[in-house]
């Protein structure tokens, strides 16, 4: 590596470090000026307490009685604090990963479980700077600090995401290395276990991609096999009814005006709201029915073209990633997803990478769609939108357009271009990306 490389290499990793610094810096600012930090902790803190005393964990009456038996926050009622929060909606596997931190005092036990969780995804940063890096260390050190610096609502929330997202790209790099392939299966099984909306995309690229991916898919499914059902012989065991209870949670947060709502009196539409093609579809009808279907057909077709495109597009060293860059924004538009869940574009990075390496009439592009797309998913950015709406003349009707539709289309304009992407340089050339080289540095 030459002189000039190896400066280039080192001004990246500055620059994401300086991004961890921002992070954790005004994590902790928005952590203690926000009334409702760590809710979301809260919401399987407790509940899988009350497993531990044989209680129903998806029955609220019962976590309403354990959250009082452990002295609650600052209130006599879960209810007071936090509505929903005595309502789990994740499934039995998450219980085993949570088990460890509701042995522990409240206070320690949040500060155990930022510290792992956000740890798993500050690894997964810098994993994946370091494969990136390897096209283009400006482009990688670009993406990364927009990522960072607007992530706080995964530390101020305290929910399973970080750890999620960190655990899926940390076994993707695991198998993209082939090394420590034991730890990624480990990893991935744990990251479906945890969020399966946020890890499954992750999944089925590999399984999909074929090959050695494939096999390690199919390897992380039996993983996952193997503690889910000592979860669900657990569960079942305190709560015989808790498909039926865990899908009235789910029902309880999604009625309308509530803050799983995805329509315009939603309660759930603030900085942290539901990012998926829903919160657009529903302005034009506000009916389930509608909004749902509508947001299924326009993901379809796209996602349809990236399997068939992951089958039978020509083996390569860099598939997956391309892959990777398609299906992670696409997975957040027809389901229910929130702000917080946008940091799985950190598996963006490698392919924007690898495409700016190439100097060719695609990099620009690529630089353009992917700043835009980190930022305007980002936490900040988020913030300073819905103050300049809350002091603006606008109509109800434009703010609530300017609400709903920026992270939507912007998730939609990336995956269709890393779509066009993989469709013209993996399917009918199979061009491959240069590594980083001595002209890689970024100019806009």
């Amino acid at each position: 590596m030459t002189t000039k490389m190896r400066r280039q290499h080192s001004e990246s990793l500055l620059l994401v470090v300086l991004g961890v610094v921002a992070f954790l810096a005004l994590g902790a600012a928005f952590f203690h000026s926000y009334d409702a930090h760590m809710n979301d902790f809260r919401a399987l803190y407790y509940p899988t307490r009350c497993l531990l005393g044989h209680g129903d964990p998806y029955l609220p009456s019962d976590v309403e009685r354990v959250y009082r038996e452990h002295g609650g926050e600052k209130t006599d009622s879960m209810a007071e604090n936090n509505p929903f929060a005595a309502l789990e909606v994740y499934p039995p596997t998450v219980f085993p990963y949570v088990l460890p931190f509701a042995l522990l005092p409240w206070r320690t036990a949040e500060l155990a479980w930022l510290t792992i969780n956000i740890g798993a995804f500050l690894l997964a940063c810098f994993l994946l700077w370091h494969e990136a890096a390897e096209f283009a260390p400006d482009m990688a050190g670009l993406l990364l600090f927009l990522l960072l610096i607007n992530g706080e609502s995964l530390i101020v929330s305290g929910n399973v995401a970080a750890a999620a997202i960190g655990l899926s790209a940390v076994s993707v790099w695991c198998f993209w290395k082939d090394r420590f392939v034991v730890a990624g299966l480990l990893c991935l099984a744990a990251a479906l276990a945890l969020k399966p909306q946020d890890a499954g995309q992750v999944w089925l690229c590999l399984l999909l991609c074929g090959g050695v991916y494939r096999k390690r898919a199919l390897q992380s499914l039996l993983v996952l096999l193997a503690v889910a059902l000592p979860s669900l012989l657990w569960v079942w065991q305190a709560s015989p009814h808790w498909m039926a209870e865990m899908r009235a949670n789910i029902q309880a947060f999604s009625l309308p005006g509530g803050i799983n709502d995805p329509g315009p009196s939603s309660r759930g539409g603030g900085i942290d709201g539901v990012i998926s093609l829903q919160t657009v579809f529903s302005i034009l009808h506000n009916n389930p029915r509608f909004y749902n279907l509508a947001s299924y057909l326009a993901c379809t077709p796209p996602l349809i073209l990236w399997a068939v495109l992951c089958l039978r597009s020509r083996p390569s060293a860099e598939k997956l990633w391309i892959a990777l860059a398609v299906i992670a924004p696409l997975s957040m538009l027809p389901v229910y997803h929130r702000q917080l869940d946008t940091a799985i574009l950190l598996l963006c990075v490698p392919a924007a990478a690898m495409l700016w390496a190439k100097r060719d009439s695609i990099a620009k592009l690529t630089l353009l769609i992917c700043v835009a797309g980190f930022l305007m998913n980002g936490f900040l950015p988020r913030v300073l939108l819905f103050t300049l709406i809350k002091h603006s003349h606008w109509r109800a009707g434009a703010q609530i357009a300017m609400q709903s539709f920026p992270i939507p289309g912007i998730l939609l304009a990336m995956s269709l271009f890393f779509l066009w992407v993989f469709w013209k340089r993996f399917y009918r050339s199979a061009e491959l990306p240069a590594r980083a080289t001595e002209s890689n540095t970024l100019t806009v």
